[in-house]
């Protein structure tokens, strides 16, 4: 734990992230901003709509969605057919439909690409 950090925690600031991202007082100014601004309460609905179909998901389903080995950083597969780029769903991890062409491939096997 870096100085800062350690002197927040000891100052009553209340928990502190490691990295230093959130804390207490910054969690409290967030909610009373979003209670009272338009725009910060629309800001947290859209994070909080993008974080809920995550939530919504089995522990067991996401763990079975994270890699067990090192693999590509980005999503690059390409349909054998048209060669055009899939679309990425984090969810549908067995197949995935080409928007140009329709046939749907599989993303077990990867691209030869």
């Amino acid at each position: 734990m870096n100085q800062e950090v350690s002197d927040r925690a000891s100052e009553g600031w209340g928990w502190v992230h490691p990295a230093g991202f959130l804390d207490v007082a910054t969690i409290e100014e967030i909610k009373r901003k979003a209670g009272a601004l338009d725009w910060a309460r629309r800001v947290v609905e859209n994070l909080d709509a993008g974080v809920r179909p995550w939530l919504a998901q089995p522990l067991e389903r996401i763990e079975a969605l994270m890699p067990k080995r090192k693999m590509q950083v980005y999503w690059l597969m390409v349909c054998p057919d048209c060669m055009e780029r899939l679309p990425f769903d984090p969810f549908n991890d067995r197949d995935v439909v080409c928007q140009p062409c329709g046939k749907i491939a599989d993303t077990i096997h990867s691209s030869k690409i």
